[in-house]
């Protein structure tokens, strides 16, 4: 994963965060002013049903306890409020109808308001755009529920809920152009640095294959006037295994860098490339006694870059031979859907079951196994797998490791077909 990769995960992390506090703290907002409005409304209605349907006076005893939790009232309360009362009968029908501080009401209205609300058997509710309440004198059996119209109150609500919603994505917008911002200056030093350390792994690679070919060439000549003998021959093999190194330190380099330098996808036979690699790479599995065992469908074909799949599927035949052990063949097998497609790669490998082994398997130069051993069939470097990792993740795929049982070990690679 490179650089600008964790760049947009930091921003997508950050941007998430910032977007889940605000949206709660709108929320809570949104529902604390709700609850003073709606409290506000009830304590009004308490206030006219303590006063028989009718606001008191602002100077009064009844006022001066100030019942509101959310409702100021003021000297103009008594006029700007608009209300209607229904009585209601005992057996449900409507006794009369009080119109005097409301004009948006006709009887017929206020008749049918005032049966739903009796309906309801609820002591506080909503009717439409009226909040109503009923209570029952002592004097009386007869239900009084009173509507109190809060139209702009609701309106206000909604208007308020609006501006916190704009106000908010006006904050997201100019949070993620900062986080943007900020977020090119927090990177830049890790930036040049790992380009730094790519241009030095590039360099370095390169500049050791002079003096390996100059060494190669002095180990031949050697050769030609001594006779091969055994000291000759492990220098010749250390040779090749310092050359594949520098080959797979060249790749690793390129693929941290960006994707362009490999160029356009191209329509590829997968299953002709699978094939070809299991030609070459079957001498050295029948060296250590065992076979490829091939599952692969003609004509599969997929949209990538013939250099990273061919190095892709060695790296896992190249794996797979040297770390096989126990009973048992490698098999490949290669499966196709409509988008992707799914190269399998199994081996016995006693270590299988150990779960820990699998937390790093595609780091670069880990190895499972702790000693490192030299010899030349099993001997690797540890970057292949981190190679294949990235050949994949260019593709738009992803690959895994996994058990198969005890004592098997499955890669799995999905590529996206186009």
């Amino acid at each position: 994963m490179n650089i600008q990769t964790y760049r947009k995960k930091f921003i997508l992390i950050a941007m998430l965060s910032m977007t889940a506090c605000l949206v709660l703290l709108l929320l809570l907002i949104n529902l604390f002013n709700t609850y003073r409005v709606v409290m506000g409304q009830r304590d009004v209605l308490t206030i006219l049903a303590e006063n028989d349907g009718s606001f008191p006076a602002y100077n009064s005893p009844m006022t001066k306890k100030r019942h509101g939790r959310g409702y100021e009232i003021t000297e103009e309360s008594e006029h700007r409020l608009r209300y209607f009362q229904v009585t209601i009968r005992a057996d449900g029908s409507v006794a009369n109808v009080n119109l005097q501080r409301i004009a948006a009401v006709d009887e017929a209205e206020a008749d049918r308001l005032g049966r739903l609300a009796a309906a309801s058997g609820r002591e506080y509710g909503f009717a439409d755009s009226y909040v109503f309440m009923v209570y029952t004198r002592e004097d009386s059996s007869r239900k009084q529920i009173i509507f109190l119209d809060w139209q702009e109150e609701r309106a206000a609500l909604k208007s308020f809920a609006l501006i916190s919603a704009v106000m908010g994505a006006i904050g997201l917008t100019v949070t993620f152009l900062i986080v943007l911002w900020l977020s090119k200056r927090a990177i830049r030093p890790i930036l040049v640095s790992a380009q730094q350390q790519q241009q030095f792994i590039t360099d370095a690679s390169h500049e050791l294959k002079t003096p390996l070919s100059a060494i190669s060439v002095n180990m031949e000549v050697l050769a030609l006037e001594t006779g091969e003998n055994e000291w000759i021959a492990s220098t010749n093999e250390q040779l090749g295994m310092l050359r594949k190194l520098v080959d797979q330190l060249i790749c690793a380099a390129r693929l941290d860098e960006e994707a362009s330098l490999y160029g356009e996808k191209q329509l590829l036979d997968l299953s002709e490339l699978v094939a070809d690699a299991v030609t070459c790479f079957t001498p050295m599995a029948e060296a250590v006694g065992r076979m490829i065992e091939l599952d692969v469908p003609e004509h599969v074909e997929i949209m990538g870059n013939e250099e990273l799949l061919r190095r892709l599927i060695s790296v896992l035949c190249d794996n797979a031979i040297r770390h096989a052990s126990g009973e048992g063949n490698i098999r490949m097998t290669l499966s196709s859907k409509a988008k992707t497609v799914t190269l399998r790669v199994q081996n016995p490998w006693p270590a299988a079951k150990d779960s820990s082994v699998y937390e790093r398997m595609f780091d670069r130069f880990y190895k499972a196994d702790a000693a490192r051993r030299k010899d030349s069939i099993r001997n690797g470097f540890g970057v292949g797998l981190s190679i294949a990792q990235k050949a994949a993740q260019w593709h738009g795929g992803s690959i895994q490791a996994s058990p198969v049982g005890q004592d098997q070990i499955s890669f799995i690679v999905t590529l996206r077909r186009k």
